[in-house]
């Protein structure tokens, strides 16, 4: 069975409302919460271009968010290319998100969740 990448938007949502239930910090949950978020819109994104271009091995080394990101820009679709700006907004709050010692993930996290369902209400628009 393949895996549900929207399902990583669900435990992003999930992660920012548990604050009862798990004794980390905010910080940590909404950090958490934006990089899950980042994958639910990058795989989905990934594999809706492995399907359009019926190849399941595309976009699986290394450079596959900035490839990924690439091939929206080239197909001839306005809404292909806001897709693609979108994961680049998501996915430099990803790395902040998981690699700056100071980021304001708590100013940043309803932005993005909002943004990663843009992306995947966009996708099934078939760009």
């Amino acid at each position: 069975m393949t895996f549900h990448w929207p399902d990583y938007l669900e435990l992003a949502k999930s992660l920012i409302n548990t604050q009862l239930i798990l004794p980390t910090s905010n910080e940590a949950r909404q950090r958490a919460a934006i990089s899950r978020a980042y994958y639910a819109a990058f795989c989905t994104t990934r594999n809706y271009l492995r399907q359009q271009l019926n190849n399941s091995q595309l976009f699986s080394d290394a450079k596959a968010h900035s490839d990924v990101r690439k091939a929206l820009m080239k197909k001839n679709s306005k809404t292909a290319h806001r897709i693609a700006r979108l994961l680049l907004a998501v996915h430099r709050e990803r790395k902040c998100a998981d690699y700056d010692d100071n980021y304001a993930a708590a100013k940043n996290i309803l932005i993005v969740i909002q943004q990663v369902q843009l992306i995947l209400n966009l996708l099934k628009q078939n760009p």
